[in-house]
């Protein structure tokens, strides 16, 4: 390892292994092809790396956590390039959310083959088509790049798995993915993102088991600081306010293992006054959004939402069933809730799908109505965000299209604020409602009220789908024929 000064991440953890060279010739590997590693790449090398006594991988999952343009693209490809050349691993997997992220780290990836000779010698296919990039060895090792897709993990197993943008992947593709690899005789995990959103429960997740450092299955990675420390407890963290946290540049230091190398001062400087405090926060200074616990000020007593609360509940079929969309106040997240009936004749509402942006939901929504003949989809149809799909909606699902408004948005609210309290809803305990339902903040409509997007702490927009979900399901008697489960 270079003599430079390292900055070390906060938190790190390796379960216990033989010392392995992997890590260095890796390392090597990369130094081959004018990829000389910094002090921290080659110490996120040699962890995710790690090795047993019988060169088995020293754990399951590997992950690194860190800023963007530091380390964690460039160890992530390191890695793979090492099961190619040195490893021989027969298929390397390579993911991203994004189909252009994908693309880019296949882009980087085919030039440094391509121009050193002694990796480009053993190449005996590259496949450039858009989707179906990769790189193929002579000895028949295998690197693809795939897109994730939110129906789950399905074409994403390999002898090794990169899922870069870890922070966007959901318990679907995770539950799609790991069961397949049981039958793989030395799986590698590695997940590389920065600090996750309010919505990246399985980030999270891996999160919290590699801070305990007690997980065998896990090494971990993270470059982050603790949040808070500002000169004043309610600091709104504008760029120059005096005494914020956001403005240390030694924090910026603690969190950015490039700064002064490859990332300058000058630039997150100017990067800090462009972007929204809790982004810079979250992406340069490793704050986690992490989502508030359930509390006792909700409008929905905490105490009658744990008590309709059932994790194994489902949707009997044939009953009647009713879809709901809702979109963010910022545009940023939709979300699409069911409403169905159980074996008890209860109400059961679920949050089953949820996706950055609205390009996607006339789509989904439609597929979903053909497959499963839903009563109603329901949504707001004037004043909030998702109105704006209205007309597509509409086109789409013909007069099954609840457009919700006028006096049936507060009696939206007031029925399931009722069914929630004293009446039969069941929900299965999915944390983004939980969290939506504790502090959503309440506007006056009439003598009414609705859930207020602007005003209301954390993303409410989950308890809008399932509360017009709920309205469509008990507003409309007949039943209808549902041939299959909707997940």
């Amino acid at each position: 390892m270079q003599s430079e000064q390292i900055t070390r991440p906060a938190w790190l953890w390796v379960p216990e292994h033989t010392a392995s060279s992997a890590g260095r010739e890796a390392a090597d590997l990369a130094r081959s092809i004018g990829q000389e590693p910094d002090a921290e790449e080659e110490l996120a090398l040699d962890a995710i790396l790690s090795e047993r006594a019988d060169g088995r991988w020293a754990a399951l999952e590997a992950a690194v956590i860190c800023g963007r343009q530091n380390l964690k693209t460039w160890t992530l490809q390191m890695s793979v390039l090492y099961d190619l050349y040195v490893r021989d691993v027969g298929l390397v997997v390579w993911t991203a959310h994004r189909f252009r992220t994908t693309q880019e780290a296949f882009r980087d990836i085919h030039a440094l083959v391509d121009n050193y000779d002694h990796l480009r010698k053993r190449v005996k296919k590259v496949r450039t088509a858009n989707g179906e990039e990769g790189i193929e060895l002579l000895t028949g090792a295998r690197l693809d790049f795939l897109a994730r897709t939110s129906g789950g993990g399905r074409g994403l197993s390999g002898d090794t798995v990169v899922l870069d943008e870890a922070l966007f992947l959901t318990p679907t593709m995770m539950g799609s993915l790991l069961p397949t690899l049981s039958a793989r005789p030395d799986p590698h995990v590695r997940y590389g993102s920065s600090a996750g959103l309010r919505e990246s429960e399985v980030l999270r997740n891996i999160r919290d088991r590699g801070r305990a450092g007690d997980d065998p299955s896990l090494v971990y990675l993270e470059w982050s600081t603790e949040p808070g420390g500002c000169a004043r407890p309610e600091c709104d963290h504008k760029a120059g306010t005096a005494g914020c946290q956001l403005d240390d540049v030694a924090m910026w230091h603690a969190a950015n293992p490039a700064l002064g190398r490859r990332i300058s001062v000058e630039y997150l400087a100017a990067e800090r006054r462009a972007l929204p405090p809790k982004e810079f926060a979250r992406e340069r200074l490793g704050w986690w959004e992490d989502p508030p616990t359930l509390g006792d000020g909700s409008v929905i007593p905490a105490e009658a939402w744990d008590e309709r609360r059932d994790s194994e509940s489902q949707i009997v079929l044939g009953e009647r069933l009713a879809f709901a969309v809702d979109v963010s106040w910022d545009r940023s997240v939709s979300w699409i809730a069911v409403c169905g009936t159980r074996p008890d004749g209860r109400p059961h509402v679920e949050l089953v799908a949820s996706q950055p942006g609205t390009e996607w939901v006339v789509e989904w929504i439609a597929d979903r109505v053909e497959q499963y003949g839903p009563i109603a989809v329901a949504f707001q149809g004037s004043g909030a965000p998702v109105s704006s799909l209205l007309e597509d909606l509409r086109a789409a699902l013909g007069d099954i299209a609840l457009a919700i408004a006028g006096p049936d948005l507060g009696r939206s609210c007031g029925a399931f604020y009722d069914a929630a309290t004293s009446g039969p809803l069941i929900h299965l305990g999915q944390q983004p409602l939980d969290d939506a339902v504790a502090l959503a903040v309440v506007r006056p409509l009439g003598d009414a009220w609705a859930w207020d997007r602007r005003k209301s702490p954390v993303d409410v927009s989950p308890l809008v789908a399932v509360t017009s979900a709920y309205y469509a399901w008990a507003a409309e008697p007949e039943a209808v024929n549902v041939t299959d489960s909707v997940w």
